[in-house]
């Protein structure tokens, strides 16, 4: 596969390939992508093991070096996956010739040996793509963790190359990411009920900066009128921890009709419905989201749209049914209504390995057709469909042991991390509720 995708401005399809027995990769992405506009490679399923060495032959009869020189060269992606990699030799080269990255995202597998890879220095001074970032990595899980803080560790290139060095690395797969000069605030969750605790409309994520105040005017809905926040704060600072608001609603009294040639003013009523939470942060806005997380799951077959208002004319692509452990994931990012009024979601796909990964668009939000990605009850026991491991603590840093498919586990509890939710098992170790991982029995 030397040279494969070299110089190629986008390729779909690429994570289906069989590279089982691939044996030189040099080069495979050198200068690959759109430099005013980066994409994603996701290359988590590829198998590396069989990737040896020695010394390759280019297009001009020339003896190159194999194994990975070179193969992200100059690559312009945003985002590089190669977790769950097993490869028998050192990474070296991978990144050789590049002199900046734009890789601001990289997932590592823990037989990633980095060691002369020439992973890039980031540097702030001279690459205008970290304009607003310290030239640092971090942990995405540290991500909203403010630099002083003593539960965090950043690294320089160095730092993390040395992390990885063949003898020792963080078990199971870890992301990395650029850090930015303004820590992010953890976004606060805004949950909407009426008078018995029933949800009367999506969640709402209010993102701002780490410290900054925020302020959330409660959203107008249709037929209810605003009471209490009865959880949280309607002003608060964002934090490095998760926080949520609950407001609770009534139902609005029906306004008496008008008798002809009656003046009556109260006639007038609010009859929109909008998201008009508010923050004094940097972002502002809050983005409405599925109930309880923003991480959603199609059941069915549906289709991807450009606008709200579904035609063929708007149609991207079709979303055939899968079985349980290949259906199609998303993240809600928003919500919105056609011209007649009909509510859709505004989605990015999240689908690991997915050629369609990244790419956003609008589904219907018909409850028939998708499901949370995430338990969000304790289903007591579950048995694995697709191998994962667990973990000695929520955020599945560090891996105990590894399930393999068919095994069955007995539940403690739900509890939740960030977005998502982790089933506590029986011994104390975590395990992720990702319904395309296990299934309640």
């Amino acid at each position: 596969m030397h040279g494969m995708f070299m110089s190629t401005n986008l390729v779909t399809g690429y994570e289906n390939l069989d590279t089982s027995h691939v044996t030189d990769m040099s080069s495979m992405f050198d200068n690959y992508g759109d430099e005013d506009n980066p994409s994603t490679l996701d290359l988590s399923k590829f198998k590396v093991d069989m990737v040896n060495g020695d010394e390759s032959t280019n297009n001009f009869g020339t003896q190159v070096p194999g194994g990975f020189y070179r193969m992200f060269n100059s690559v312009n992606v945003g985002g590089l996956n190669i977790g769950n990699w097993s490869p028998k030799i050192p990474l070296t080269g991978m990144f050789n010739g590049s002199d900046s990255s734009k890789i601001s995202k990289l997932t590592l597998s823990s037989q990633a040996n980095l060691t002369g890879s020439a992973l890039p220095e980031l540097d702030p001074v001279h690459n205008d793509d970290l304009a607003g970032y310290t030239g640092k990595w971090e942990n995405s899980n540290d991500q909203y963790l403010r630099p002083d803080d003593s539960n965090k560790t950043t690294y320089t290139t160095a730092g993390l190359i040395s992390e990885y060095n063949g003898s020792t690395a963080p078990a199971g797969n870890q992301t990395y990411q650029w850090e930015p000069t303004k820590t992010p605030g953890n976004p606060v969750t805004i949950h909407y009920i009426d008078q018995d605790g029933k949800t009367i409309q999506a969640d709402a994520q209010l993102p701002g900066a780490w410290g900054a105040t925020y302020t959330i005017k409660p959203a107008t809905i249709n037929g209810y009128q605003y009471v209490s926040a009865t959880e949280g704060s309607l002003t608060g600072t964002y934090t490095s921890d998760p926080q949520s608001v609950t407001l609770s609603y009534k139902v609005a009294p029906v306004t008496p009709p008008v008798t002809p040639g009656g003046t009556d003013s109260s006639s007038s009523s609010e009859s929109s419905s909008s998201s008009d939470s508010s923050s004094t942060g940097d972002q502002g806005h809050a983005v409405v989201v599925a109930q309880k997380d923003r991480a959603i799951t199609a059941v069915k077959k549906l289709g991807l749209y450009s606008t709200p208002d579904f035609s063929k004319k708007t149609r991207q692509y079709y979303y055939a049914k899968q079985k349980r452990t290949l259906r199609p994931q998303f993240v809600i990012t928003g919500v919105a209504q056609s011209k007649n009024g009909v509510k859709r979601y505004l989605v990015r796909d999240v689908t690991a390995g997915s050629k369609r990964y990244g790419k956003t668009g609008y589904i219907t939000a018909k409850r028939a057709f998708t499901v949370h990605t995430y338990y969000q009850h304790n289903p007591k026991r579950v048995k694995v469909i697709l191998g994962t491991n667990a973990y000695r603590d929520k955020a599945l840093k560090h891996q105990i042991k590894h399930l393999k498919r068919g095994k069955v586990l007995h539940v403690k509890k739900i509890v939740r991390h960030h977005l998502t939710t982790r089933l506590v098992l029986s011994d104390g170790s975590f395990v992720t509720s990702n319904k395309t991982k296990v299934i309640e029995k």
